[in-house]
């Protein structure tokens, strides 16, 4: 099979460089750039902070898994037929403690077999048999491998074997499956086996690859995130994460910043702390905590007071972090396909992790990864909150979005809002600074998804700006969250995230919903589907509550006779709220004739299933 080789996201322009994406005129700030760390330069020369299961050497200009060290079986699953002593399980043998072991269950085990499934396809080199007791060893074995546990190959066989412990080096087999029979017994003593392990060539199943924490040298806001990767076979894959920094202060200007540094820059000490710099071994002793500089280098230091130079060592402080975002997968479908990530920002200081994983034999290749950024942010702080977070369930509720903005100099402003609605809002009012909007000010675009208002002139302030948005909504789940973004009209692909703030944007709701389908209901009722323009679909709505994890949901139509003309949906979907259309056509297509009709929405849970029905009317 020929490699596949996927590029996700813009093309990039050059490696290794920043790369201007816009035409910068005398005093316009530089709106959009592109960091790349790219194969040779960066990859190859151990840039990152750590890895885990990567290797990043062998294949000059790649990032791939590293050679298994680990042992195949370790934490799979084994059996035995039922020709064990059940007080000591075939599960012993995997768990890598030489105190359990598995204890066949007569004294004559001739032909028992025991056989680990390693969960995946594995290149397989070698086979060892760790012994509990000398006398209780193994005296003979066949070792067997297979793909499916129907055709077998033995790859090991030895009937006469002296010792506890065996282990069998053979030839590099590709394999699911390892079976170890016993092949000779004394006739006195049973079989006791601590351990089967199972090791190999090919490479480890995951990874994990950290960069050195990316300095930008300002406040910044990150965008689309793209990598050029290889994949060998279709079971493998490379996913992204993300965090930036998590500390910003207000200097005597009024200015947010950071105040970190990077491991390799000139730096501070922590007061009070007690560091001692020991330049033979390079570690760094801190309150009785050692770090080794290799495995820590370019990862954020917190510091204060007395300057050193880049040679010393300094105190870290992993709360300094946000939190890691969630995976970012590539598309197969997709090529390329761009990935607009989340972090906290504006911020200084990035740091991507790149995870592999593969199910066969091969490796996939991490070849280069680009991150496209803006030093002009859209405001140097935004604060996102919701006024009241606390709302009965299933009723209608009036909820008021705060927006806190601080702005500097060289911020851009605010063409757009946009907040993520967990069930449909409807605009009421909308007040910047306390004074109210009219609709010569802004425009709707909001769906049953998300707020989105475009402002005809952009939100920008010498300082600070508040903007708040009361909605009415009903909400249906138990936790409800509106994160948001905003959006610049002079970098429109490049949204910057808005902050959680101290008073939170997440909702709880109150009381219990009385079932899972609620609020159903058809609108217009009557329609008209005759092409005119007015009333030519009905729009069946109802709330999925009361569901932990998606469940079958159908809507379908049916005649007086009952006889169903159009299923509208039928698939799984998890709790939220629905509006499901109707074109007054069959499931062939064809108009249907005027008059009354039913519509039944059906949801199955582990609980039962509760099913709506009620008419519609169709006129021309």
């Amino acid at each position: 099979m020929l490699p596949i080789t996927r590029k996700i996201g813009i093309s990039l322009l050059a490696l290794g460089l920043l790369v201007l994406l816009c035409e910068v005129g005398p005093g316009q700030a530089q709106v959009s750039q592109i960091w790349t760390e790219t194969t040779e330069e960066d990859f190859a020369s151990g840039i990152g902070v750590d890895t885990i299961s990567v290797d990043i050497r062998t294949s000059p200009g790649d990032i791939i898994l590293a050679e298994p060290q680990e042992n195949f079986a370790f934490g799979k699953s084994a059996e035995d037929g039922g020709d064990g002593n059940a007080s000591y399980p075939p599960r012993n043998l995997l768990d890598e403690n030489l105190a359990t072991f598995w204890l066949s269950k007569t004294q004559q085990p001739l032909g028992v077999s025991i056989i680990v499934d390693l969960r995946a396809e594995r290149l397989i080199e070698q086979i060892h048999i760790l012994g509990y007791i000398e006398i209780f060893r193994i005296r003979g074995y066949r070792m067997s491998v297979s793909l499916d546990k129907v055709k077998w190959v033995t790859v090991a066989e030895n009937p006469d074997n002296p010792t506890m412990n065996v282990f069998e080096t053979i030839e590099p087999t590709v394999a699911r499956y390892v079976r170890v029979t016993i092949i000779t017994i004394d006739q006195v003593h049973a079989v006791a086996i601590s351990e089967i392990q199972v090791f190999g060539a090919g490479f480890a199943a995951q990874g994990s690859y950290f960069s050195e924490a990316k300095d930008f040298g300002t406040l910044t806001n990150f965008g689309v995130a793209t990598w050029g990767a290889e994949f060998p076979d279709p079971d493998m894959d490379i996913t992204l994460q993300f965090r930036s920094d998590s500390v910003q202060v207000l200097n005597d200007g009024g200015v947010l910043e950071d105040t970190l540094k990077l491991a390799n820059e000139m730096a501070e000490l922590v007061p009070g702390s007690e560091v001692v710099t020991d330049e033979s071994e390079m570690i760094l002793y801190n309150r009785g905590f050692d770090y080794d500089i290799d495995y820590q280098k370019g990862l954020i230091w917190r510091l204060e007071t007395s300057t050193i130079d880049s040679a010393a060592l300094i105190m870290v402080d992993y709360s300094l972090w946000n939190g890691w975002s969630e995976e970012y997968y590539s598309d197969p479908d997709s090529d390329p396909d761009s990935t607009l990530f989340r972090v906290t920002e504006p911020r200084r200081y990035l740091q991507y992790r790149a995870n592999l994983f593969t199910g066969t034999i091969n490796t996939p290749k991490l070849k280069e990864i680009s991150i496209k950024y803006s030093t002009s942010s859209l405001a140097q702080r935004a604060l996102g909150t919701v006024v009241p977070n606390e709302v009965p369930i299933m009723k209608e509720s009036t909820v008021t979005y705060l927006l806190q903005f601080a702005f500097g100099p060289t911020n851009l402003g605010v063409d757009t809002v946009i907040v993520l609605t967990p069930s449909p809002a409807r605009i009421s009012e909308i007040r910047l600074n306390e004074n109210p909007l009219t609709g010569a000010d802004y425009e709707d675009f909001s769906t049953r998804e998300k707020i989105k208002i475009g402002f005809t002139q952009p939100i920008l302030a010498d300082s600070t700006a508040t903007l708040e948005i009361d909605f009415r909504t009903t909400l249906f789940l138990s936790l409800n969250a509106y994160p948001a973004q905003i959006i610049s009209n002079d970098t429109p692909d490049n949204p910057q995230f808005v902050e959680q703030g101290e008073a939170t944007w997440v909702i709880s709701t109150t009381g219990i919903p009385t079932g899972p389908l609620v609020s159903v209901e058809a609108k217009p009722n009557p329609f008209s589907p005759n092409g005119d323009g007015l009333f030519d679909e009905a729009f069946i709505s109802y709330f999925v509550a009361k569901i932990a994890y998606p469940q079958p949901v159908s809507v379908k139509i049916y005649n007086l006779n009952g006889d169903r003309i159009r299923t509208l949906r039928d698939q799984k979907d998890p709790a939220f709220s629905y509006e499901i259309p109707w074109d007054g056509r069959d499931d062939s297509g064809d108009l249907v004739s005027p008059g009354v009709y039913i519509y039944q929405v059906r949801v199955n849970t582990d609980s039962g299933t509760e099913v709506v029905t009620k008419t519609i009317t169709v006129q021309y």
